[in-house]
């Protein structure tokens, strides 16, 4: 899928920095039982995590490393809509954030 979307740097309360930018996210679906659906997920240059989501939820949870000062610590995004939200740690001493919305990639032959 491409996500285009904001980095954002949440700088107070109410206030953020954005930047424009577009990611990829690709999904593969490994296993599913108990009506748990669980797989990897590769979110652009990020080390790959662990998904999981129940087939009757619209929600995919991304699950990656909440201990990592900068990366994918976690993340969602809703099936039906598109919409991404992702924790990406810290950078340059402001937390990191994307939020976007995505669509499927196109084919390219």
């Amino acid at each position: 899928m491409v996500c285009k979307g904001k980095n954002y740097f949440p700088t107070g309360p109410v206030a953020a920095q954005t930047l424009e930018d577009t990611i990829s996210v690709t999904i593969d679906i490994t296993r599913g039982s108990d009506g748990l659906i669980v797989g990897t997920a590769q979110v652009d240059t990020y080390k790959a995590t662990v998904f999981q989501t129940n087939k009757n939820d619209n929600h995919v949870v991304f699950v990656g490393d909440p201990h990592i000062k900068s990366g994918l610590r976690t993340g969602n995004l809703d099936r039906v809509t598109g919409e991404l939200f992702l924790d990406l740690g810290m950078f340059g001493g402001l937390k990191k954030g994307f939020l976007g919305t995505c669509r499927p990639g196109q084919k390219l032959f």
